[in-house]
């Protein structure tokens, strides 16, 4: 589904948007749909949803409503009323007002125009798991599900932003209200963009830094709670008549969400195809880690009898040939290139079986596998130091802690903010360890103080564990986008129940303790999943690592590499953002496929730093030339790519 509009101060300053609609149109076989009131425009495209209501007011929208038969309650809409979404939305506008978000839960976009108060609405979840973009003068808004209808405009000239471009490449949270391109912005995730009389007002209705602390009487209510909402979040992205695959890898943010689907759809006597990326040989990997998640990810498929189990190749297509197929259906450079190669796999896989959802575990990290290690630091904080003490001993016998290293984190704790900082800063890399950007290009962003500051580390802008669980969030605000290139390429929508809203809210609520008892890591995800997950994978320390195998990917793709490496010399922007010197002098050093590529070193330079640097650089390249051949003409961008076999 996408949705697009355009609203005017008058109605003699709409113009068509068919060119908008055509850019976003992925299916020619589903149906296309528009609505005019008064200075407003609406359509959309593959089945979106569309309503009109009383007074000329419209409403457009874009995803999933979870909580549909609260809804209906709410708002005394009949059991037996077939609302559409954009109905409920608009429905709920009238209901709550501005206030309309906060009772919608799921993923989604949408747009409502108000012709009465002259007001348009634009908003998303709080994930921005359908993302919304617009583009606003003092007299026209133009919206869309994604950039490239912004740009199919006439009226619209693309440029690449530069700040944007340099915040992607030192690893910051970017702006949330900015795309890509200058004068195209983003509906932040878990706002209400507002516009009205030609001016643009923001009202944050998600603020997850205000939830209050869950206090519960024992940590196996906490498990319960967290079983509760995972299974909900599981069971509202289970369509009643959907073919469904799920992303397996052998971790625990995967293996949960798999498990809990498997459980659910068993009870209806349905399957699940899981799928699991792998290397085709063995592969070397950094200390805590393992390479191949395949024998983690078949143990849970073997108690769980409705999953048919399918192995994706981590090679299976060259590496530069899957960040061209990704990045062209998403229109944003990718955040770990390498991993393109399984994710298009597996995605392609799962639309060859004719399955249409897959779920997958992106945001676990933040939410259901929080691994709670601050809370020994934050114990200390609070002066209760005989607990702090306790958690301390139990860090040290269950999780293998230093002592030395225990007595580092509580000087941190007891530290003024600053001098803790500086101590937290001490590491063994730096920002241009993680990064190929030009000093100059950063220098003019006016990044370059929190850029080294931070070096990657997200912990050196957190004030504390919540913040730093946001600021992952924030960081990983491109999901929607990948989500959407799939919906492209291969006509799969993908699921992420980690991201759900009660679920999220819920794991934010709840103390750091409670997620590391017994000294343990993550250890409330580990026991909640008893019976559910094999012990093979509660009981891993270690870490399964994503194209463990790309060292062998990576060697084999140098030639291709040094080869874009000419053409991103001759991109204006690219050659002023990149250091491309030191882009070719660490090509032409690189070691090739050698025992002993699996350090940190080796991981941090060439698959973080050189493999993003060349794929943002392709970005900038490709939209420079896409406008270059078209002569400065903004026509249909991309219209209706092709879906790959």
């Amino acid at each position: 589904m996408a949705i697009c509009g355009l609203v005017a101060s008058s109605q003699a300053l709409l113009h068509p948007i068919y060119r908008t609609l055509d850019a976003l149109r992925i299916d020619a076989a589903k149906s296309c749909s528009g609505l005019q009131r008064n200075c407003a425009s609406f359509a959309g495209c593959d089945d979106a949803s569309l309503s009109e209501g009383h007074g000329d007011r419209v409403a457009a929208f874009d995803g999933r409503i979870d909580n549909r038969e609260e809804l209906h309650r709410a708002l005394g809409i009949g059991a037996t009323e077939n609302a559409s979404a954009s109905t409920l939305v608009l429905r709920a506008y009238l209901a709550w007002g501005n206030a309309f978000c906060r009772h919608i839960i799921g993923d989604y976009s949408c747009a409502i125009w108000d012709s009465p108060s002259r007001q348009l609405l634009l908003a998303t979840d709080p994930g921005a798991m359908r993302p919304l973009f617009y583009r606003a003068t003092e007299k026209q808004v133009l919206f869309a599900s994604e950039q490239r209808g912004i740009l199919a405009d006439p009226t619209v000239s693309p440029k690449i932003d530069d700040h944007q471009l340099a915040a992607w490449l030192v690893l910051l949270p970017r702006d949330p209200d900015r795309s890509f391109f200058d004068g195209v912005r983003r509906v932040p995730p878990g706002e209400l963009i507002i516009w009205r009389a030609g001016r643009l007002s923001t009202e944050r209705w998600w603020q997850p830094e205000a939830l209050p602390v869950l206090r519960l009487a024992s940590d196996a209510d906490y498990e319960a709670a967290l079983r509760h909402r995972l299974d909900q979040a599981v069971r509202c992205r289970i369509g009643q008549n959907e073919a469904l695959g799920a992303n397996l890898s052998g971790g625990l943010d995967s293996s949960s969400v798999t498990a809990m689907a498997a459980r659910a759809l068993a009870e209806q006597g349905r399957p699940l195809v899981a799928f699991t990326a792998a290397p085709t040989a063995s592969a070397a990997t950094r200390i805590g880690w393992f390479a191949d998640e395949w024998p983690h990810a078949a143990a849970l498929a073997a108690i769980h009898h409705n999953i048919e189990h399918v192995r994706i190749a981590n090679d299976d297509r060259p590496l530069m040939a899957a960040i061209a197929e990704r990045e062209v259906a998403q229109d944003w450079p990718l955040l770990n290139p390498v991993n393109a190669i399984w994710i298009n796999g597996i995605e392609r896989e799962a639309s060859k079986r004719g399955l249409d959802a897959l779920l997958i575990a992106a945001t676990g990290n933040y939410s259901i596998s929080h691994h709670g290690s601050a809370a020994f630091g934050e114990q200390i904080r609070q002066g209760r130091f005989a607990t702090a003490f306790q958690t301390a001993r139990a860090r040290h016998r269950n999780d293998g802690r230093h002592w030395l290293g225990l007595m580092r984190e509580a000087a941190a704790a007891l530290l003024p903010e600053r001098a803790a900082q500086a101590l937290r800063r001490r590491r063994r890399f730096e920002l241009q360890d993680f990064s190929v950007i030009s000093p100059h290009f950063l220098r003019d962003s006016g990044l370059a103080g929190v850029a080294h500051s931070t070096a990657g580390d997200l912990s050196n802008l957190a004030r504390d564990s919540r913040s730093l669980r946001i600021l992952g969030f924030q960081r990983s605000d491109h999901l929607g986008l990948q989500f959407g290139s799939a919906r492209r390429l291969f006509g799969l929508d993908v699921r992420d129940p980690t991201s759900d809203r009660r679920l999220v809210e819920l794991c934010l609520s709840i103390p750091d303790e409670r997620f590391s008892s017994d000294g343990i890591p993550r250890n409330l995800i580990r026991r909640a999943m008893r019976g559910l997950v094999p012990d093979t994978i509660l009981n891993e320390r270690r870490r399964g690592q994503q194209s463990a195998d790309w060292i062998k990917i990576f060697d084999q793709a140098v030639p291709e590499l040094k080869a874009e490496l000419l053409q991103l010399r001759d991109s204006p922007l690219a050659s002023r953002a990149l250091d491309l010197e030191r882009v070719e002098t660490l090509l032409n050093a690189w070691p090739g496929a050698q025992p002993g590529g699996h350090k940190a070193e080796l991981y941090i330079t060439y698959r973080i730093a050189v493999l993003r640097g060349i794929a943002a650089g392709r970005f900038v390249r490709r939209i420079e030339t896409t406008y270059r051949k078209q002569d400065g003409a903004t026509a249909e961008l991309y219209s209706s790519a092709k879906r790959s076999s």
